[in-house]
């Protein structure tokens, strides 16, 4: 079973996706897909494996220019 969550944001990224996959995988690290939903087509544009939990926000602001507060 794998352990993950994924979202969709609207608006422009720089790397033009709009949807994010984060899988937990057996290292105990995660694996990271940035991907493009549109008119009902699904395509992976970037993969990231093995990230530690400290990167995934760092990586997602670089890939998409967006940024994430808490």
């Amino acid at each position: 079973v794998e352990k993950g969550v994924t979202f969709r944001w609207s608006g422009k990224s720089k790397n033009k996706t709009n949807f994010l996959k984060v899988t937990l995988n057996g290292s105990d690290l995660y694996d990271v897909e940035f991907c493009r939903l549109y008119a009902m087509k699904f395509t992976v544009i970037e993969t990231f494996e093995n990230l530690f939990f400290d990167q995934l926000i760092k990586t997602f602001e670089e890939q998409t220019g967006l940024y994430l507060t808490l």
